[in-house]
């Protein structure tokens, strides 16, 4: 009976062992626990045999002794086999009997090598993370392994040659091995939360979240309550970047005490559409006062840019853009925008959504728009879908007769280098004699450029909105004298701020193409003197289209206007902070054409708003030049 009972048991043990072995949410020690209850099972499936041959103590010391040996593989297998038949009296029995002994004497050892090697790995990396730990050089740390996290990490290795990285791992995969290993990085297995990284003064520490959009904003918010009391010296080196399309992420970072820690919301779509607005800005497409755009695909990226185009499009006495948004069963996207942004359609924007049930549809609407379009950026759900819509509108305008002159652009969404630098040859090999246009796609959205690190952790963006904050802060002071470092801070509180100032300086480019003029980075060009170029039209010109830009951007945010007896309604219920806006219902009385602002503000019993705006423009040469020294990167301002 104690063979059968032994038998039993040793399958039962192997069965857990091998459950909790491939249970990852047992974390890092399974492979410890698997091979104590292997072992386990190798101790109980020869209790007969010992048992049956020495007395207790002998029978203990020598099974223990044995079971040593099966994980060394110095075990016999066979020797004790003719005992086992004579015991197990039905063959059938006795051969699983044995079967069940040969996989132990096999599993046993495998598992225990497999043990070893995580046991060593994770000492390794401990004291690799020990060494991190006392050097200070700058640490960039990923919340894990994926295509995406790699990219970043080569532009920051090349960049930053002298720094030390470390990927949090809980799945333990081998997939990233060596691309780990040529980055001199340290992989670790556990969550970026559990990783015992030590701070110290003066020493840089990013950490990026780019996981599951939900478990970014969870890292991210625990990593803020675990250093928010830490002294303000250190906080101030402590950087977290969320990689989040979330649109909730913004509220709930702005709701946290983060101390001095440096956060920034990273919306990879909204990042692709303003790189593509900033470089491919949409005056230079302006036919006959106004600009038609066209959208193929209600994609993320897509919807930013349909976002940003409606206060990148506010250029003074242009029209404001007329916009086409294709896409396949897209209704739902506009009843979310009609619910989120309500301004976008009622606020006077030109926008037409193009509703189609499948492919065929979208292909059908999209080249009946296109023929009108100035401005096309197609953006589908994968790169090879945009590809083949792309070359499908570039076929439309080969075959247009000699009696077509509109030639637009086609911006495509290739996020995949290797596609987009294909995506980038395909070019006429000749030109069209009377129209002189050798048509091409242009890509848009390489992931290796925004996940880079001058686009992350030295965004030129950000580093001229510091400066736009800086300089509003600076109009508002009564001597014009700021402490830079404390309105730093204030900048950081607030994630809407931050986007805001963005909005603010992408527009710079747009404000100054109204009055015929540019920036650049380049050390050899002869700067333009704004101040003396400037006569009062041409300021005004500018006054309204940043005034415009600014109700623009809120409107595109959720934003509304509020009337005067709105603003003394939530003033009178204390959720204004005692302003005449109120950031919890997104309400703003400025939200009205200029020509009633000064008017408004002395209704309101504040300072005529138009003023803010009119330095502003005076100032935008410290902007430009990073006035505050923000960065080493400096711009000047040239003609067009």
């Amino acid at each position: 009976m104690i063979w059968y009972l032994c038998l039993v048991l040793a399958i039962i043990c192997m069965a857990i062992s091998i459950y909790i072995l491939f249970d990852r949410t047992r974390g890092k020690l399974r492979t410890g626990a698997a091979v104590l209850i292997m072992a386990l099972a190798a101790l109980i499936i020869y209790v007969p045999i010992f048992f049956g041959q020495f007395n207790s103590m002998t029978a203990v010391f020598g099974d223990i002794i044995n079971m040593l040996q099966v994980i060394t593989l110095d075990a016999g297998y066979v020797e004790y086999s003719d005992m086992i038949r004579e015991a197990i009296r039905i063959p059938s029995v006795a051969r699983l009997y044995m079967a069940v002994q040969g996989i132990l004497h096999f599993a046993l050892p495998a598992i225990s090598i497999l043990a070893a090697y995580n046991i060593f790995f994770q000492y390794y990396a401990a004291f690799r993370i020990w060494a991190i730990n006392h050097r200070k050089r700058p640490l960039y740390i990923f919340s894990d392994c994926s295509p995406d996290s790699m990219v970043l990490a080569k532009s920051i290795r090349a960049n930053v040659p002298s720094c030390d990285m470390i990927f949090a791992d809980r799945e333990e995969s081998e997939d990233y091995a060596e691309e780990i290993e040529s980055l001199r990085a340290v992989r670790y297995p556990a969550s970026i939360q559990e990783l015992p990284v030590v701070h110290r003064k003066n020493k840089d520490v990013y950490y990026f979240c780019m996981e599951e959009d939900d478990e970014d904003l969870n890292n991210a918010l625990h990593l803020i309550t675990r250093y928010e009391e830490q002294d303000k010296t250190m906080q101030k080196h402590i950087h977290i970047f969320v990689l989040s399309e979330q649109k909730d992420v913004d509220v709930m970072l702005d709701s946290t005490n983060k101390g001095l820690i440096d956060i920034h919301v990273v919306n990879v779509p909204e990042r692709i559409a303003y790189r593509l607005l900033d470089e491919h800005p949409l005056y230079e497409h302006i036919k006959d006062g106004r600009v038609t755009i066209l959208l193929a695909g209600l994609t993320p990226v897509n919807i930013a840019l349909l976002k940003a185009i409606c206060w990148c499009g506010q250029m003074g006495a242009y029209a404001r853009p007329k916009i086409f948004a294709a896409g396949i069963q897209s209704s739902g996207i506009e009843r979310s925008l009609r619910h989120e942004v309500p301004d976008l359609f009622t606020g006077g924007y030109d926008l037409t959504f193009l509703h189609c049930a499948d492919l065929t549809e979208l292909y059908q609407r999209v080249r009946q728009e296109a023929i009108s379009a100035h401005y096309i950026s197609v953006a589908m759900e994968d790169d090879s879908r945009s590809l083949d819509v792309a070359l499908s509108l570039r076929r439309i305008f080969y075959r247009a007769d000699d009696t077509f002159t509109n030639c637009p652009p086609i911006f495509t969404l290739i996020q995949d280098h290797e596609k987009r630098a294909m995506a980038a040859q395909l070019k006429t090999p000749h030109t069209n004699e009377k129209r002189r246009v050798s048509y091409h796609l242009t890509p848009f959205g390489d992931t290796a450029e925004i996940l880079s690190y001058e686009s992350l952790v030295h965004d030129p963006l950000d580093a001229l909105a510091k400066n736009v904050h800086l300089t509003y802060s600076s109009i508002f002071s009564e001597d014009g004298r700021i402490d830079v470092e404390s309105e730093l801070e204030k900048y950081n509180l607030l994630e809407v701020n931050k986007r805001s100032n963005r909005a603010n300086a992408l527009h710079i480019r747009y404000k100054l193409a109204l009055v015929g003029l540019d920036y650049t980075g380049r050390p050899d060009v002869q700067e333009m003197d704004l101040r003396q170029y400037l006569t009062p039209e041409r300021v005004e010109i500018m006054q309204r289209a940043e005034h415009d830009r600014w109700m623009a951007f809120l409107q595109t945010e959720g934003w509304t206007g509020a009337s005067l007896e709105q603003v003394e309604a939530y003033r009178r219920a204390e959720i204004s902070g005692g302003t005449h806006k109120c950031d919890l219902m997104k309400m703003h009385p400025y939200i009205q054409g200029f020509e009633g602002l000064a008017e408004l503000s002395e209704m309101l019993e504040g300072k005529d708003t138009t003023v803010y705006d009119r330095e502003l423009i005076m100032r935008i040469p410290d902007i430009l030049h990073d006035h505050w020294n923000i960065s080493d990167r400096t711009y000047k301002i040239i003609q067009r």
